[in-house]
């Protein structure tokens, strides 16, 4: 009797989902919607304890912030995010925030899932911020994007280099300080993985030679046992000897066969 078992990655395309992350810095001159001092430029904005401090997202990228949002594929219902943020540099902090999905407003004053994380000011020392998306954590292959912007304290605001990665993590990058006063779009791209499937068929293997020939018929009412990361689960071969399991998370399995 002979049992194999091939694992077939399923055809079935899912929609990505995007995350983004927007870091910038300031100019000399405080405006209503920027902070007025140093200690207010580094002051955290997350959490809206008191309201002051909340700042709504615009999903851009802008100087003197960081910005995160998070966009869903269509058909998708938009659910709570969660990133680290990391500081280090003119300030020390690592914190874990949580994003909704109408944290934000876009130009057309739709909601958005952004939300206005951390200021700089460019008198002040760089703060180094390292952003990595936590949740959602499984599930999903993760890739994301880089595109910075620079605001010379004699200049104008240009757009400065862009790099893109694979993995939660994203590149670490200055906010803020001069010569350039740097500010940064940070975007991560989440696709899920599509389920697998494996399956084949369990027959009298009469001459051994591991392959059905001609006249070998397939074993009915088997019970083939599956373990794996979507195991332990078992089912039973068809009147022609096949088996089959479905919507696996795709690694390694152990198929084991019980004739009737």
């Amino acid at each position: 009797m002979r049992s194999n078992a091939a694992a077939l990655s399923s055809s079935r395309l899912l929609a990505a989902i995007t995350c983004a992350v927007g870091i910038s810095a300031c100019s000399d001159a405080p405006t209503a919607a920027k902070p007025a001092s140093a200690a207010d430029a580094r002051r955290p904005v997350y959490g809206a304890a008191p309201p002051a401090q909340y700042r709504a997202g615009n999903g851009r990228a802008d100087f003197e912030e960081l910005e995160v949002c998070k966009e869903w594929a269509q058909g998708v219902t938009p659910t709570d995010i969660k990133v680290l943020m990391q500081v280090r540099g003119g300030v020390t902090k690592d914190t874990v925030i949580t994003i909704t999905p109408t944290d934000g407003l876009n130009s057309q004053n739709q909601p958005i899932q952004c939300q206005v994380l951390w200021l700089n000011n460019r008198a002040d020392p760089a703060d180094n911020i390292t952003v990595t998306e936590i949740v959602p954590a499984t599930g999903y292959t993760t890739s994301w994007t880089i595109q910075t912007e620079i605001f010379p304290l004699r200049g104008t605001i240009a757009a400065g280099p862009s790099y893109a990665g694979t993995g939660t993590v994203a590149q670490t990058v200055p906010i803020g300080s001069n010569p350039n006063n740097p500010g940064a779009l940070v975007t991560f791209t989440n696709t899920p993985i599509p389920p697998a499937a494996l399956g084949d068929r369990v027959w009298y293997d009469a001459n051994g030679n591991g392959v059905q020939d001609n006249g070998e018929l397939g074993i009915s009412g088997a019970t083939v046992t599956l373990t794996g990361p979507s195991g332990p689960q078992s089912t039973t071969t068809n009147g022609s000897g096949i088996y089959g399991f479905a919507n696996l998370t795709p690694g390694t399995y152990t198929v084991c066969v019980a004739t009737p």
